[in-house]
């Protein structure tokens, strides 16, 4: 109950220094105990993604974060909608082999689709590239969790964004 309201506090938190996005990817590293987390949202032609936000457990912003999250995982959860969880990413599984698994040397990743209107629009992604097995059930559930949570808040960054652009179009006719 007490990570439903830092999750509410997080949407609903004054428009400070950071970001919504940037306190909820506060809030999942946290939970989720990861070293590295992301929020990656699917361009409108469908083709890329782009980070939107990435943050450190120290609660800084990552610069050039765009080279450090695995397109090959994200892309995955982007067109299939469902959690991927990796306990020993670079060691075994699908994406051992991948050339960003191997560059970035990742351990645990865990990465779970942002729905909206039942359709992947984004992902939350964290890892650690120092220890196997830091994720396992129960944080892939928080994971998809705080996906949720990140749904409305682009939800919410989309519609002020339309609200914008309609109060300039009825500017425009003044």
């Amino acid at each position: 109950m007490q990570q439903c309201r830092k999750i509410l506090d997080a949407l609903s938190g004054s428009r400070g220094r950071r970001s919504p996005f940037e306190r909820l990817l506060d809030l999942a590293i946290s939970a989720l105990d990861a070293e590295r987390g992301f929020l990656v949202r699917r361009s409108e032609t469908r083709d890329k993604a782009r980070v939107l936000a990435a943050r450190n457990m120290d609660q800084e912003t990552l610069r050039g974060a765009t080279g450090r999250v695995s397109n090959t995982i994200v892309g995955r959860v982007l067109e299939s909608g469902e959690t991927v969880l990796l306990t020993d990413a670079g060691q075994k599984g699908a994406f051992a082999l991948e050339a960003s698994v191997a560059a970035m040397k990742l351990r645990s990743v865990l990465c779970s689709p942002i729905l909206m209107d039942g359709a992947p629009v984004g992902a939350l992604y964290v890892d650690n590239r120092f220890l196997p097995q830091k994720f396992g059930p129960a944080e892939a559930r928080m994971a998809e969790t705080l996906s949720a949570a990140f749904s409305l808040a682009l939800r919410q960054t989309d519609l002020e964004a339309e609200l914008g652009e309609a109060q300039g179009r009825i500017e425009g006719l003044e």
